[in-house]
């Protein structure tokens, strides 16, 4: 077994309790949201660095697709006919399995994630041959092109200047690419871990503006734009992600058994996660708002435990 790598737990820690936030809606509208934008994102700046570290053969990525493909299939369906229950609709196969195709919200959409690695190892030896035989200079030239394709600048959802923002999960890429640049080459960037966080503070806060300013009546049209995803895409989250990268990468973590353990199996707590913030959301009285996420992450990880006591269970749960 490989030597896990102790700071990469913890960010991976950290993403999953911002993703159970999100879904649980346990958050305001301003001062939260710059930092759950993050949460998908560290997933794939994690995913990136051990994707494209070593060689990966076509047959490992072709086994981990096949499996992609079963478990969005599975737990869609599963999410969706959940859903359907929950709320009295009509239970039939087919009926819930439109619910499902159709990605709507609650009834597996949050699985895009999974949709979205599926894409990553498509073009991973790609990436890998470049990343690993290209010149620095060629390299840096793609990253810069990347983000300015990538990055949606003004984060507001009618205003795109960048003909390719809408390239659907290129904010994937992007993250999976600058993920193992920044995670490989941290060790040369020689400010210690405090200057690096006053990045991130800097990144957040220009965020935190953002989000102010369309908060104003002047905006009233983007209030209920979903500011987490939107943000998601922006260039201050961008930068936020990375340095917080950069920060674990530099700080001295010691090494925690039950963080270790939410590192092996965020995929599981992920899948599960969604189905316990449905019910607690509709169910938590609103004085205990902050203990929703407290209690679905629990449960989750409670779930995923049972799983890994079963052979034939724990095969839903990994990837």
């Amino acid at each position: 077994m490989e030597k896990r790598i102790v700071f990469l737990d913890y960010l991976k820690a950290i993403a999953i309790f911002l993703v159970i936030i999100y879904h649980c809606r346990a958050y305001d509208r301003l001062f939260i949201p710059p930092l759950l934008s993050m949460c998908v994102a560290i997933f794939f700046v994690v995913n990136g660095y051990l994707m494209l570290v070593t060689r990966r053969p076509y047959q490992y990525l072709l086994q981990k697709n096949i499996k992609i493909i079963f478990l969005v299939f599975f737990w869609g369906v599963l999410r969706s006919a959940f859903q359907t229950y929950v709320l009295g609709g009509d239970m039939t196969f087919s009926a819930i399995w439109a619910k499902f195709f159709a990605l709507e919200s609650g009834y597996g959409n949050y699985l895009w994630f999974l949709v979205a690695l599926f894409i990553l190892n498509l073009i991973n030896p790609l990436i890998y041959t470049f990343v690993h035989h290209s010149p620095k200079k060629e390299i840096l030239i793609f990253c810069v092109l990347l983000f300015i394709f990538v990055a949606n600048f003004i984060n507001v959802l009618s205003w795109k200047f960048n003909p390719l923002a809408n390239w659907y999960h290129s904010e994937a890429v992007f993250y999976y690419v600058l993920g193992y640049l920044v995670i490989a080459y941290a060790g040369k960037i020689k400010y210690p871990w405090w200057k690096c966080g006053l990045v991130f503070v800097a990144f957040y806060l220009m965020q935190l503006l953002l989000g102010f300013l369309l908060e104003m009546p002047a905006f009233s049209r983007f209030w209920n734009a979903d500011v987490v995803f939107v943000n998601y895409s922006s260039m201050w989250v961008m930068g936020e992600t990375l340095a917080l990268v950069v920060v674990f990468s530099k700080i001295n973590l010691k090494e925690n058994k039950f963080i270790a353990y939410i590192g092996r199996n965020t995929l599981g707590i992920y899948l599960i996660q969604d189905f316990f913030c449905s019910v607690t959301r509709n169910l938590m009285p609103k004085d205990y708002t902050f203990a929703y996420p407290i209690l679905v992450l629990l449960l989750s990880v409670a779930c995923v435990w049972l799983f890994d006591k079963t052979r034939v269970l724990k095969w839903f749960v990994k990837l």
